[in-house]
């Protein structure tokens, strides 16, 4: 989640809608950063992420590189 209100650089941006959509994706909205949360196959959000064992159940200000790790995590669980 890249949008407004989501824990990323846009999150008090108000002309970046909350799913991240802009007229044009490719243009000024793009983000350095994400929220990321990870589900199970139940729909169970999983907290205790890599790099931050205290997280709840989203991680935000994520940076690619951190999401990699997140991702390469969750294909383990």
């Amino acid at each position: 989640m890249f949008g407004s209100g989501n824990y990323c650089e846009h999150r008090f941006n108000e002309s970046v809608e909350p799913m991240g959509n802009t007229v044009n994706v490719w243009g000024k909205h793009l983000s350095n950063d994400a929220e990321v949360a990870v589900i199970n196959p139940n729909g169970e959000l999983i907290g205790g992420f890599p790099g931050c064992p205290d997280c709840d159940t989203v991680r935000g200000w994520c940076s690619p590189e951190e999401i990699l790790e997140i991702m390469n995590w969750a294909s383990k669980l």
